[in-house]
């Protein structure tokens, strides 16, 4: 016949030996003549032959040793946080169950920025950047479901210490003059779908399918150096595909399948909105490869600053959501009375011109974020530098700061 799940059944009972491999292939044979008894002699023998057959022709096939790095052992001689270290890799490595219980956080919260320490290398080919065949349009970033391929752009100066093959070209447009542009490729967190280099739009392909291998020697390097580099995001406006891929993703090398149609699309709202931004998720696609542990793909910027995301089962997450974005309102509210009441007490005129900025324009997410950063500064240093007892309504106002930005609640 054409089906083989026993012969797949009898390999695997043998190599496993999660039970008494006898006691199995008894099992199996009564199981065959139970189900193709009716269907005579022959067809039974030929059944149980399969299974008898199946161990005979397993040929052992040597892994070489290197297969059990391939090539992450370059990213691993960073500094790896506690949880990557003592429960994310032994997860990982399928010995979960050997974890103690006092291994994990007592509530259960996993850390974000997680998945750039997997560096799972799945993919058979990755792309191969052309530099001068590029035409610097962004495309192939915005279309990545795994923010693996992204434009970077540098000063002279910081690539002083830059790998040889790490090649860069002049920058163009006129906001980028001046500065250094090049596509970086992670082959490691690729997963080979090829969209980058389907939508290519220049006459040549900037960007062309290579075998992985022939990518790790010089793309590694160049990967880790360009995260060394400082983000220079602020350039041109995030309103155009190409201006937009310049902000750092804030969701990356997630699990998703290769060539996943959703993931694009929330690597783009987290450029956009991510350092303010609250995830109400409901159960599917986006619940497994946004938070199947251990690792996250929700990331942080270098402020620290990243998504909060939590996953509500089945159809409840509009529900999940809108509790969400009321005890954020709730709270900010709170803090513009604590702002309207110090704004009528004796505090600095700088100060008070900063809360009566921000109470104009709080329910603005540039805005907030601006005067938030100012309010902050100026607290800061009215407390440093009192010479009587300090407002009590600054130390509140300092204790609620984490919503002095306006949250982005996404459902």
């Amino acid at each position: 016949g054409g089906r083989i799940n026993m012969i797949m059944q009898a390999a695997f009972f043998h190599i496993a030996k999660v039970m008494p491999v006898q006691d199995v292939f008894d099992n199996m044979k009564g199981a065959i003549k139970k189900s193709y008894g009716k269907k005579g002699d022959k067809v039974v023998k030929q059944n149980m032959d399969a299974v008898d057959q199946a161990v005979g022709q397993l040929k052992k096939i040597e892994i070489p040793a290197a297969w059990a790095n391939a090539g992450q052992e370059t990213y691993q001689d960073t500094d790896e946080p506690e949880f990557v270290k003592d429960v994310m890799r032994p997860m990982l490595a399928q010995q979960g169950d050997k974890l103690p219980v006092s291994a994990f956080s007592p509530d259960g919260v996993f850390p974000t920025a997680t998945t750039k320490y997997e560096k799972r290398g799945i993919a058979i080919q990755v792309p191969e950047w052309i530099a001068e065949n590029c035409i610097q349009c962004n495309q192939c970033a915005f279309v990545c479901p795994h923010a693996v391929v992204r434009p970077v752009l540098a000063k002279e100066e910081d690539l002083a210490n830059a790998p040889k093959t790490f090649v860069t070209v002049a920058a163009t447009g006129k906001e980028l003059q001046g500065l250094r542009f090049r596509i970086q490729v992670s082959p490691l967190d690729c997963t080979g779908c090829g969209n980058c280099a389907d939508i290519c739009p220049s006459k040549k392909k900037a960007l062309v399918m290579q075998p992985l291998l022939s990518q790790k020697a010089d793309q590694i390097p160049n990967h880790r150096f360009s995260t060394t580099l400082p983000v220079i995001d602020n350039l041109v406006s995030t309103s155009s595909v190409k201006g937009s891929q310049f902000r750092q993703p804030l969701f990356e090398f997630s699990g998703a399948c290769p060539g996943c149609g959703e993931t694009p699309y929330i690597k783009v709202i987290t450029q956009l909105f991510g350092d303010r931004m609250i995830v109400s998720n409901a159960t599917g696609c986006s619940s497994i490869y946004g938070g199947s542990a251990p690792s996250c793909p929700y990331t942080v910027n270098e402020n620290g600053q990243g998504p909060a995301w939590a996953n509500s089962l089945f159809e409840d997450n509009a529900e999940y959501g809108f509790g969400m974005q009321l005890g954020v309102s709730q709270r900010r509210e709170k803090l513009a009375d604590l702002m309207r009441e110090a704004i009528k007490s004796e505090i600095t005129p700088e100060l008070k011109e900063a809360l009566t900025q921000w109470l104009d324009h709080y329910t603005d997410g540039e805005k907030s974020n601006e005067y938030s950063s100012k309010i902050e500064q100026l607290i800061g240093a009215e407390l440093m530098h009192a010479e009587q007892p300090v407002n009590p309504l600054l130390h509140e106002i300092l204790d609620r700061s984490d919503y002095l930005v306006k949250k982005s609640v996404w459902r």
